[in-house]
This record gives C-alpha cells, structure tokens and sequence, in this order.
C-alpha cells in the first residue's frame, strides 16, 4: 500500500475513534452480576455504537477490560482471601451498605468498634464493644403481631430520664405499662377487688380498695369488721406475700395467703379505716 493511502487509513482511524469518544454513549448494566472462576466480576453491557469495534476498553487505570463471547464485561477484582467485603466507613447521611431508593436507609461506621445503623439519615442504634446504644428519645419496643414490619408496636421500653426507664404502650416516655415476672411486679391500673370473707367482715357495707397488685390501700365499711379478702387478676405461681398496715387505728393486722389470686387481711377493724397493703407473689 502507498504511503499516503496508509496516511489516509490512519487519520481515518483516529477520526473514527474521536467521534466514538464525543458521542459519550454510556454503559447500560444488567443488574445481574456475578463473577467467573477467575474471580472477574460478569456484567452484561450494551455497548451502543461500538458493536463490531476491536479497540480494547481500558478504565483511567489502564488496566485492561475486556468482555467475553456472551457480553458480559470482565473486571479482575482479585480474591478474597479473607472472606471479608470491605466498605467505606460512611456517616449516617451517606450509609456504607444501603438500598435503592433508600440511600439514607443502612449501616455504616460511626467510629472505632462501633456500627450504626441508620434510618432516614439519622443513627438509631449503635453497636459496640461493651454493648449497644440507642438515641434518647428512642424506644425497645415490640410489634403487636407476629411481623414488625407491617405491624405497629404496643409496648416498649423508653427512657425518661437518667437512670429511669419507662414501660408502655411503645410511645417515646409512656409508663402506662406493667412487668409481670417471677414475683408479679405489677403497676399501672392492673385490676383488683376487695370482699367480705363472712358476713359483714369487711364491714356491713362494700368495702373499697383503690391501688394494684403491689400497692394500695383498703377502706372498711360501715361498721367494724374482722376479715377482708384482695382478690388479683394476675395468678401468683406458688402465692402473694402480703404485708397490711391500718393508718387509721392503731391495731394489729395480719396477712393469710388463700391461695394464688387471693389474700386476706384480719384485724379489729373500725368503720372507715384505711389498711394500706403491700403484696409480692412467688
């Protein structure tokens, strides 16, 4: 070939190539990823305007690219001989690990052997060497069926100031709620009764009780009275240890465990005296 037809091949070429350069046609990427047993990342492109074409894609690196006979592009991104995924460290508006159309939803790390984790750009709980923190005005609650994601929460544990926790509803600060463990701590509007045991023990007229299964106190009826039963919602395992105080008449009093829901109170009782008591179960 002469010499000013290669001349003219070559500028050919090079024109060819600039135009490809300038149409900035970008690269359209199967979202199914994976890699070879090479360990190259396989990703299906669409090279648009460069079907056909022989030059090689090189990234700013220089490191060669190539795709293989499927189309998928191949990308040596080493190996993995710890078996770690490494990720930038992040901050709480930029999460390391997020989702689509969530970018400010995920995981990042807040500092030093502490991750976080992330809701709408905000850290909600933090995980750590000694244990795991959440925000102030955060609530530990749980989901009132069997799927947290659909279901709204109805009791949580909330903080209300240093070194006090509140138990409700699952709203930030509610105590309206109540434990009930081994020893029946109970608060709250848990439901009780008081009753005669005989006729007109606890006075000729109802007597009345105001309080809970750990605290409250008994007003006598008319007339004195020698006997009043507590009735508990909650069943005690084994019974209630209760102790009763009258605030009115300076008498001794005495409690009997009936059994796991209730608990008498016997005493010389006057009309409208006020026995204040306080029970725990076993």
């Amino acid at each position: 070939m002469r010499p000013i037809l290669r001349f003219l091949v070559a500028l050919l070429t090079v024109l060819a190539a600039v135009a490809l350069m300038a149409q900035n046609t970008p690269l359209t990427v199967n979202p199914q990823v994976r890699t070879d047993s090479n360990g190259y990342l396989l990703a299906n492109v669409a090279l648009s305007g460069l079907v056909g074409q022989s030059t090689p894609l090189r990234p700013m690196s220089q490191t060669p690219m190539t795709t293989d006979s499927n189309g998928y592009l191949l990308v040596n991104i080493g190996t993995f001989s710890s078996s770690q995924l490494v990720l930038p460290v992040g901050s709480a508006g930029t999460p390391s690990l997020t989702f689509t159309g969530r970018l400010t939803d995920g995981i990042f790390s807040g500092a030093s052997t502490k991750v976080a984790i992330v809701s709408g750009g905000v850290s909600e709980l933090v995980a750590y060497q000694n244990g795991v923190n959440i925000r102030s005005d955060g609530v530990f609650s749980f989901a009132s069926t069997t799927d947290p994601v659909a279901s709204g929460a109805d009791t949580g544990l909330s903080r209300t100031a240093a070194g006090s926790v509140a138990i409700g509803t699952g709203a930030q600060g509610n105590s309206a709620g109540s434990i009930i463990a081994q020893t029946h701590i109970t608060s709250g509007t848990t439901a009780v009764a008081v009753a005669n045991v005989g006729a007109n023990s606890c006075g000729t007229t109802a007597a009345t009780i105001a309080g809970n299964e750990n605290v409250g106190a008994i007003t006598v009826g008319a007339t004195s009275g020698t006997q009043c039963r507590i009735t508990f919602t909650t069943t005690a395992a084994t019974r209630r240890h209760c102790v009763f105080t009258d605030e009115t008449t300076t008498i001794a009093t005495r409690g009997v465990a009936v059994d796991t829901t209730h608990s008498d109170v016997l005493g010389a009782f006057v009309a409208g005296d006020v026995v204040s008591y306080v029970c725990l179960a076993r």
